[in-house]
């Protein structure tokens, strides 16, 4: 076998990411999700005993697309996301206070 030949093989042992792939926000996403008129343009919003949390919307569409025919558009996946990205306060603070990014 030659060195070459070794190399690849060594190589398809590994796995590379770039940097994108492991920084934690997917800000393509963020960005068209705060596109779309349906979705708060906030991290947070409070409406009636309940709060919005943009993480939890982002998450929950991330999930979503993975499942999803690739013929359904991301506003009608965001539109079936948003009414679980409402949560309780509680939920809001324990939950989702931690992982959404410092303003």
């Amino acid at each position: 076998m030659s060195k070459l030949q070794l190399k690849n093989e060594e190589i398809d042992n590994h796995v590379f990411l770039d940097e994108g792939a492991i920084f934690p926000q997917n800000n393509s996403l963020k960005t068209r999700l705060r596109d779309l008129e349906e979705v708060p343009n906030a991290q947070y919003v409070v409406e009636n005993e309940r709060v919005f949390v943009f993480e939890a919307l982002v998450k929950r569409v991330q999930e979503l697309i993975s499942k999803s025919p690739p013929n359904k558009s991301l506003k009608e996946i965001a539109l079936t996301a948003l009414p679980k990205s409402w949560v309780s306060p509680s939920e809001a603070v324990g939950k989702w206070h931690d992982r959404s990014p410092s303003l």
